[in-house]
């Protein structure tokens, strides 16, 4: 019965979200009955084809939380993913206008280049290291000494990295972005 494996499943995350929830640089994930009720009215939960609905209320998860800009990567020999992902990108436009998803087809036999988020690889470029040293040195120093913190949103420079380098920390309107003045 798929209601006693989600019962299960969020009895064994319970733990994991009470600590979650009580990190300053983390958030618990919503419950998978939140997830299904933001969605039943986009696809039908007996959708099971590639991530099923799962995969419509994790985009819809990210852009209620503020995270508007999704790419939706999946392998090239995922069909059931293409039809799903692709499938409701249209209808999660229309009822979030200021949504940014992008549907992303990769080969995972390409390159480690053709997969790293592009913002590491045009950081690593700049400052002339490489980017598996930006991701694996740098981001955590950064994060250790209160530079930058991990959110739904990505990384955000703190109120520290903006005192250290002189610049004014813009409104909490928007995220803090180091490149704003």
């Amino acid at each position: 019965n798929a209601r006693l494996l989600v019962w299960f499943l969020e009895l064994y995350r319970n733990k994991m979200k009470k600590y979650l929830r009580k990190s300053r640089r983390f958030e618990a994930p919503s419950s998978i009955y939140e997830l299904m009720a933001g969605v039943d009215d986009i696809v039908q939960l007996g959708n099971i084809t590639g991530e099923g609905w799962f995969l419509t209320a994790e985009m819809v998860e990210l852009i209620e939380e503020g995270a508007p800009s999704i790419a939706c990567v999946q392998p090239f020999a995922c069909l059931p993913n293409h039809v799903t992902g692709k499938g409701m990108i249209k209808e999660l436009r229309r009822r979030f206008p200021g949504a940014n998803i992008s549907a992303i087809d990769y080969d995972p036999g390409s390159s480690e280049v053709n997969q790293r988020p592009v913002g590491i690889t045009t950081i690593a470029t700049a400052v002339g290291e490489d980017a598996g040293t930006i991701e694996e040195v740098y981001e955590p120093f950064l994060i250790q000494e209160g530079f930058l913190v991990r959110t739904p949103r990505g990384r955000e420079a703190t109120e520290l990295s903006y005192k250290h380098l002189g610049v004014s920390i813009p409104s909490k309107t928007g995220t803090l972005n180091l490149f704003d003045e």
